[in-house]
């Protein structure tokens, strides 16, 4: 089976990671196609789920705006209990700096206003997670800084380069558990998947 190459590209304060099928590889069979694509999804939630545990773990939380960013992405690959469970704020603050620099007075550093900002920013697709289909394997992963605290501390904390390694880590050793090579196999010399996935 082609090895599938992880991509990331850094533009200051956002990752993406992707795979894609390497040229010239076509997965003809519907069954196969479908068996492929279902466990790559099923194995890229997981590797971003250990993306955000490994996140969080290096985030300072006083009022817990910045590790509650990742809160709407992380709902996304069902990781968000996880981190909800381990955000303990220490105060709220009446008021923030937006990403931009401006001040902005009448809203809290809170919790709330970290997954507003969160899920504002999978409005805008500067948080996203797609698994593709089938019949177009793409499989995407971007996280963007999107609050002032988090972009000034995070080249201290380095906690998107140690969840990014995380991510890595976790997809080397556990793609041939999603994606069994004597399924693929069978598949090649009988047309058929021998675990009837």
């Amino acid at each position: 089976m082609p090895k599938i190459k992880l991509s990331r590209e850094f533009n200051g304060k956002r990752v993406l990671l992707s795979s894609r099928r390497p040229a010239g590889v076509q997965v003809q069979d519907n069954e196969m196609r479908k068996y492929v694509q279902v466990n790559l999804a099923r194995l890229w939630r997981a590797c971003a789920r250990e993306y955000f545990i490994e996140l969080v773990k290096h985030i300072h939380v006083d009022t817990g705006m910045s590790y509650a960013s990742a809160i709407p992405l992380a709902e996304k690959v069902k990781a968000a209990d996880e981190l909800l469970a381990g955000l303990t704020p220490l105060r709220t603050r009446p008021s923030h700096t937006a990403l931009g620099g401006q001040y902005i007075k009448y809203s809290p550093s809170s919790v709330a206003t970290g997954i507003g900002y969160g899920n504002e920013a999978i409005a805008q697709k500067r948080h996203n997670v797609e698994f593709g289909t089938p019949e177009n394997i793409i499989l995407r992963f971007r996280f963007e800084l999107v609050i002032y605290q988090y972009n000034r501390h995070d080249s201290a904390w380095r906690s998107m380069d140690k969840a990014e390694a995380a991510f890595k880590r976790y997809w080397r050793a556990n793609l041939k558990k999603y994606i069994s090579v004597s399924d693929y196999f069978s598949w090649l010399v009988q047309g058929r998947l021998r675990s009837g996935n």
